[in-house]
């Protein structure tokens, strides 16, 4: 990935509330030590003590575009997250409809995460269906919707 395509996951990733401010000053920091002459969005990234700062930064280093990699590759970190309890897996399953949305996703996929979560509203509620098969579908769709990032 560029440096502009890891910009992006990184700020999408803090909008979204699947990555923290700490990941993306982590990756400048790691840049900072590799490169001879680093981008200065790095160092205000490193060095931002703020947010709104930090995604600052990182949107020097995107320009304005948006890369059809990142929705797709933070689903991917919802593949890791605990969905045990029936809290958490109405946590995620709005994270991943969140994420479709802020990263245009195809239609599709925002339809998809849509309907799981009025699936599982339902299944809590003893209306329609089970949490446990509301859990598997879940999962099934993240396996067709997310790619890692590399």
């Amino acid at each position: 990935m560029t440096d502009a395509e890891l910009a992006d996951f990184f700020c999408r990733g803090i909008e979204t509330g699947l990555l923290t401010p700490e990941h993306a000053r982590q990756w400048a920091e790691a840049v900072i030590k590799k490169e001879d002459q680093p981008a200065s969005a790095f160092i205000d990234m490193a060095l931002s003590r703020t947010t709104p700062a930090l995604i600052c930064a990182l949107h020097e280093l995107t320009e304005g575009v948006g890369f059809p990699s990142t929705g797709p590759g933070l689903l991917a970190l919802l593949l890791k997250a605990d969905i045990a309890s029936t809290e958490d897996l109405a946590r995620c399953i709005q994270t991943a409809l969140r994420v479709c949305r802020h990263c245009a996703m195809p239609e599709d996929a925002c339809c998809t995460f849509d309907e799981l979560d009025d699936t599982l509203f339902l299944a809590r509620h003893d209306a329609y269906g089970s949490v446990p098969d509301c859990r598997e579908a879940f999962i099934q769709a993240l396996r067709q919707y997310a790619r890692a990032v590399t």
